[in-house]
């Protein structure tokens, strides 16, 4: 019995490891592409925690069964998945370096802005914060402010989280997180990790709440992203904060918001009661999105299993009887009204949206000619990676934080040049 639970727990245990690498995902079902996610995601960002608990399993079944020629093969097998686990690692502990540099080759080498990004390449994995995430509030000497209400009327009351450094600040940037889940689920609190650095580093970094679908269809989530800008402009002063100079960032469909709060500034009908304000962005940080509503419906890149979400959830309409609306919930269709700074960033092993997703975009992109407007693709990499301090995570924020930084720097020089 012992032997039989032991073989089938190899069995698991090759699948997960064989799906870390070659994701078991298909564009025609949603559930077998969540569990695909999921157990990537855990033993690919959580793999020293997938190789205590399984050395603890092993070594329980040590106690029951004997050593014979199978058990002594099975073991073989858990020492050859772990092995490419941490060959795995080892490979993006080096992605560090080559991220930086993508991100270097993004913007002209320039006496003015060139000094913003010294000591970049210092960073090394912490792995106090990896085990221990919590500590990263406390290693960084970040505040954080929770639960604050950035709007409110009789049916809705949405809140916001303020990081900053424990020093005040004066006329500092703005870094707008929008977290994802579906455009239906999903937390504020998702993307710590990048608040709490950016925030270390003088940036006032809010991250949103906006109301989830099916509660809403599409506009209403990006109206609410409109009100957090609003909020911006008018209480963070009060923090510190420089209303002219905002970066928004967002994962999955919060990058599709973000990316779409970018590319529609000051449009009146994502700004009902607030027309006169302006709500226009610097530059946009977009991890695994989804950028065209209409091309899971295409037969080329149909992928069913997200066109009946988008259709009986987010939308709540049929797309062949609403396609002007669902171009218009796509950011690729709204690059005619103005390009801002592009920073993309996907992961080859995405089983809950194709990298191709982004790729497309940034093709888009670049015909548009978006001025320091990059992407990033990110290997063996699977979705909602920034989630916690990984290896992964600890790697792309360098690259991030230098983005963010040089952008504003070359923004500030064109403006004084201007």
């Amino acid at each position: 019995m012992a032997e039989s639970l032991l073989l089938f727990w190899t069995l698991a245990v090759i699948l997960i490891t064989a799906n870390v690498f070659f994701p078991f995902k298909s564009p025609h079902n949603s559930l077998q592409n969540f569990l695909s996610f999921c157990s990537g995601w855990l033993a690919g960002d959580l793999t020293f925690h997938t190789l205590i608990l399984n050395l603890g399993v092993i070594s329980l079944f040590s106690f029951f069964i004997s050593m014979t020629p199978l058990v002594i093969f099975l073991i073989g097998v858990h020492v050859v998945c772990g092995t490419a686990l941490l060959t795995r690692l080892f490979l993006l502990f080096r992605l560090q370096e080559s991220l930086l540099l993508q991100v270097e080759q993004t913007f002209p080498v320039s006496e003015n802005t060139g000094s913003t990004i010294t000591a970049m390449k210092s960073a090394h994995m912490n792995w106090q914060t990896y085990w221990n995430p919590l500590q990263l509030l406390v290693e960084r000497q970040v505040s954080c402010l929770l639960d604050i209400v950035f709007y409110e009327d009789e049916s809705v009351c949405l809140k916001l989280d303020l990081y900053k450094p424990v020093s005040s600040l004066n006329n500092a940037p703005v870094l707008l997180q929008i977290h994802g889940g579906g455009w239906s689920m999903g937390s504020r609190h998702h993307g710590i990790p990048l608040m709490v650095e950016m925030a270390a580093q003088g940036w006032l970094c809010v991250s949103i709440s906006y109301r989830l679908s099916p509660e809403v269809a599409f506009p209403e989530h990006l109206i609410d992203c409109k009100r957090a800008i609003r909020w911006i402009h008018e209480k963070g002063p009060e923090y510190g904060a420089d209303p002219s100079s905002i970066f928004v960032v967002g994962e999955s469909a919060g990058a599709h918001l973000a990316a779409l709060s970018a590319l529609t500034p000051n449009r009146d009908e994502y700004q009902p009661g607030f027309e006169a304000v302006n709500t226009s962005l610097q530059g946009c940080v977009a991890f695994y999105g989804v950028y065209d509503f209409i091309a899971p419906f295409a037969k080329k890149t149909a992928y069913p299993a997200l066109a009946q979400h988008l259709e009986q959830i987010v939308m709540q309409c049929s797309m062949s009887e609403n396609r002007i609306l669902f171009e218009k919930a796509s950011p690729v269709y709204c690059l005619e009204q103005g390009v801002v700074p592009f920073l993309l960033i996907h992961g080859a092993n995405d089983s809950m949206v194709p990298i191709e997703e982004s790729l497309r975009f940034y093709h888009h992109l670049r015909k548009k000619q978006a001025s320091f407007t990059t992407f990033l693709r990110l290997p063996l990499t699977q979705h909602g990676f920034d989630t916690l301090p990984s290896p992964v995570t600890q790697a792309v924020i360098p690259a991030i934080r230098q983005y963010l930084l040089q952008l504003r720097a070359t923004i500030q020089v064109h403006n004084n040049l201007s």
